[in-house]
């Protein structure tokens, strides 16, 4: 008799190894990634599609809160059909004759999914203080054609402020079968270290801690509130700013402390071509400035960004 589950994972493992055929001394790293993306993009997507769903066929009445939550999700889905074309180039390294092009393109994609997702959690905390703090006064000026004008401003802003990622970015060849994707890897290195420090000002830390502060005025005006009246205001909208804080701490500040402090390693002479790897590429974008690379920060080709 036939073992069903036995034979279908015997099947997986023979295809890992051949998709897996050019990590011959790290198949581990392989075998991760793929475990990795064979959840990350069934499970995105398709919570991202019954959200998309859900506001779009099965609501009669659009707030200004479904408004910021649909173009989160779309914002996030964009970035997670991107993710099946990374995890191929990475793991079986094709001969891509326009591989530059590929890794400009993911780095506009993935900063634009970055800070326009930072910008709609931002809105959102926005709405749910202006909700709970100002519920009266608010529906003289806030509504769900202000929102819609202010999620169009966003996707006009980060669409804008990715364009310098086709730039910045390159990707260069430092072995025969390995493309890596560098943020900057002629000079001058400070249009990167500008972007890197501006990002991580102007859309990590200002973002954060407006969405801190009207967390904060919030649960101020609900403390002054009656105890019964407290408790049944309290829940719903310090539930959701709670939600959008641990989301935006969980998602985004590992990536900016990374990228601040590869930034610094940079201007300290920490991280340089010849221990980065990057000094004999033959990518087209090279031209031998040793001394005075911005590499950044380099990546597969494929990556997560």
């Amino acid at each position: 008799t036939s073992n069903y589950p036995h034979d279908e994972l015997l099947v997986f493992l023979n295809q890992s190894t051949e998709f897996c055929n050019h990590f011959e001394d790290s198949y581990w790293y392989c075998y991760i990634v793929l475990v990795l993306f064979a959840f990350t993009v069934p499970v995105g997507l398709l919570g991202n599609l019954v959200v998309l769903i859900n506001h779009t066929c099965f609501r009669k009445t659009s707030s200004s809160s479904n408004i910021f939550l649909l173009n989160l999700t779309l914002c996030d889905s964009g970035w997670i059909l991107t993710l099946p074309f990374s995890l191929y180039i990475t793991l079986r390294r094709p001969h891509i004759t326009n591989i530059q092009i590929f890794c400009q393109f993911k780095k506009s994609f993935f900063n634009i999914n970055i800070y326009g997702s930072i910008l709609f959690l931002t809105l959102i905390s926005f709405d749910r203080f202006v909700g709970t703090v100002h519920p009266i006064s608010s529906l003289r000026w806030w509504n769900a054609g202000k929102a819609k004008l202010c999620s169009f401003c966003v996707w006009v802003l980060v669409v804008l402020s990715s364009i310098p990622d086709l730039f910045l970015t390159f990707s260069i060849q430092p072995t025969e079968n390995v493309t890596v994707c560098v943020d900057q890897i002629q000079d001058p290195f400070y249009y990167v270290r500008t972007a890197i420090i501006i990002r991580t000002t102007i859309g990590f830390l200002l973002p954060f801690t407006v969405m801190l502060a009207f967390y904060t005025m919030t649960v101020r005006v609900l403390r002054r509130l009656p105890r019964g009246q407290s408790n049944r205001a309290r829940g719903k909208p310090l539930h959701l700013l709670t939600a959008a804080i641990l989301v935006f701490v969980v998602s985004f500040l590992p990536y900016h402390t990374m990228a601040t402090t590869m930034v610094f390693m940079r201007i300290s002479n920490l991280v340089t071509p010849s221990n980065t790897n990057v000094n004999n590429s033959r990518g087209s974008s090279w031209h031998g400035k040793e001394a005075n690379t911005g590499g950044s920060a380099a990546e597969p080709a494929g990556g997560l960004g």
